[in-house]
């Protein structure tokens, strides 16, 4: 199930105008002069809802690294941090292919920035969570 939920989430992700260029996950990705995004999932242990083969709750949290290049300001970097928690709003819910939605549960939050590695780093951190079925 936790692949169908990063699907859900990634296909939202690019879904949101203009493309950018992203380093998804266990992929090529030929770092850019420019800016760039680096999804990353999180998931918290599973609340079980009962025994055996019953629903449970997944949650998670979806952070999208935007580096920037350094030395040009924050403002093009917090300008698309913005753009990426209007687009996941709370309540935004994403179909999984398997039948299941995945809810962003809380207003995202945008973390100060930072410089690591030579880039101007900020963090956009996107909880969610999913009621899981597995029978």
């Amino acid at each position: 199930m936790n692949n169908q939920i990063i699907i859900a989430l990634e296909r939202r992700l690019k879904a949101l105008a203009p493309t950018f260029p992203t380093a998804w996950d266990n992929k090529d990705f030929a770092v850019p002069t420019g800016p760039f995004q680096a999804p990353q999932h999180l998931f918290a242990e599973p609340d079980d809802r009962g025994m055996k083969d019953s629903p449970y709750l997944q949650r998670g949290i979806l952070t999208v690294v935007l580096a920037y290049p350094t030395n040009q300001g924050s403002g093009p970097a917090n300008l698309k941090a913005k753009e990426i928690k209007d687009w996941f709003k709370r309540a935004t819910t994403m179909v999984a292919d398997a039948g299941f939605s995945v809810i962003v549960e809380r207003t995202p939050e945008i973390t100060g920035g930072s410089v690591e590695d030579g880039r101007y780093i900020v963090r956009v951190r996107i909880r969610w969570y999913a009621y899981i079925d597995p029978s």
